[in-house]
């Protein structure tokens, strides 16, 4: 008999941490990010993933970056580097997308 798998709604940064929490985040964001010129690309240099996207507690890097600077990820929605440089958090190198939009820019 199979178990059925839980499918888990994901919760926004405001929905998963206290506000005291949100600074120690950004801050340790800022602690593992290499900033470059506003144009450049920002590497992460905390940990990764074995696809090489940054990884902060339980937040991908570049999905925090989008939060923290732009603004809430909608449901369905994914966050995308314009730059395809996985380790890049700049803001202005990311965007939203849809998992359509993923698989025709292939």
């Amino acid at each position: 008999m199979m178990r059925e798998q839980k499918r888990y709604k994901r919760r926004t940064l405001e929905e998963r941490t206290p506000e005291i929490e949100k600074q120690e985040i950004e801050k340790g964001f800022w602690e593992r990010t290499k900033k470059g010129e506003e144009d450049e690309c920002w590497e992460w240099i905390g940990s990764k993933t074995p696809q090489g996207y940054g990884l902060f507690k339980s937040f991908m890097a570049h999905r925090l970056s989008f939060t923290l600077f732009i603004g809430e990820i909608p449901p369905k929605m994914m966050v995308y580097h314009r730059c395809n440089n996985t380790h890049c958090v700049n803001p202005k190198h990311l965007y939203l997308g849809t998992a359509q939009d993923n698989a025709s820019d292939l």
